[in-house]
């Protein structure tokens, strides 16, 4: 019995010694967690807001590209509205020398 307490009063002492290491080394795993486990979330949000990003440039190159195609057809369009009041000029203009 004396020999059994003596191995308990071992096992103690050796946890009374180390106690503050093992406290100490769980308080690091936990914290090394979470700070693994934020930097993970934070790399997901990064990635998150690039891949919108690059969606919003693409889009806005787009709508650039689309404002120069409407721009481009406006032209166009006052140029053929050009053309009709000029072939309507020259039309009047032979209805009258034929009158």
């Amino acid at each position: 019995m004396a020999e059994n307490r003596t191995n308990l009063d071992k096992r103690i002492s050796v946890f009374e010694k180390y106690k503050e290491m093992v406290f100490l080394a769980l308080i690091g795993v936990i914290w090394s967690y979470f700070f693994v486990g934020s930097f993970n979330k934070l790399d997901k949000i990064d990635d998150r807001l690039y891949r919108i990003e690059m969606n919003t440039n693409t889009l806005t190159l787009k709508v650039n590209l689309h404002e120069e195609s409407i721009k481009e057809l406006q032209k166009e369009q006052k140029h053929a509205l050009e053309e009709i009041n000029s072939l309507k000029s020259s039309i009047l203009i032979l209805q009258q020398r034929r009158d």
